[in-house]
């Protein structure tokens, strides 16, 4: 059986990162989590970031599917729209960590 982590385990690896995580989005199913987006406080430039937590696999009410269990940095401006992101971190099943990418 597949292992994945936890809400706990996510929120846990972000705190490196975030001070006052908000998490503005959760999906689960019958495997458990498949998508948080937890957001950051706006910085001194009024952007905020947001890391998406996505299961690897594909997802009724998401548009897209992921091959890889990770997380994705996805910056956005002031005004609300992406201006930058990339990948952040990927599970590693066998360990049971993210690794930073």
């Amino acid at each position: 059986m597949e292992k994945f982590p936890t809400k706990e385990e996510i929120l846990n690896f972000l705190s490196s990162v975030l001070e006052n995580p908000k998490i503005s989005r959760e999906e689960k199913d019958d495997r458990g989590l498949y998508l948080l987006d937890v957001k950051s406080s706006p910085n001194e430039n009024g952007e905020i970031n947001s890391y998406e937590y996505l299961r690897k696999g594909r997802f009724d009410n998401i548009s897209s599917g992921a091959i890889e269990t990770k997380i994705v940095l996805v910056v956005y401006g002031r005004d609300g729209i992406p201006v930058g992101g990339d990948d952040y971190a990927i599970f590693d099943e066998v360990t049971g960590k993210f690794k930073l990418i």
